[in-house]
């Protein structure tokens, strides 16, 4: 089974963000926290941040480990955590 972690953006400025093991946000990947499962848990604390107009667009996405922390497997989320490609 893949490893997921929690991405949205930012309400305020669009940022993408990472939701992190102590619920807040962060714009580092390598903050994620990263489950297994369905990710319902995880989805549906991460909806009060949503209600409370933090971040909008919460989505899991699949990552793998590394010696740094979660990093995404899709070319999509890599662009989105580590910036546009040259």
């Amino acid at each position: 089974m893949n490893m997921q972690c929690l991405t949205a953006n930012r309400l305020h400025d669009g940022a993408v963000v990472f939701r992190r093991a102590d619920g807040q946000w962060s714009r580092a990947v390598h903050d994620a926290f990263a489950f297994q499962g369905d990710g319902k848990a995880e989805l549906d604390a991460a909806s009060l941040d949503v209600a409370a107009a933090l971040v909008v667009g919460v989505e899991a996405i699949d990552v793998t480990i590394t010696d740094k922390g979660p990093e995404p497997l899709s070319l999509r989320e890599k662009i989105r955590a580590f910036g546009p490609t040259v």
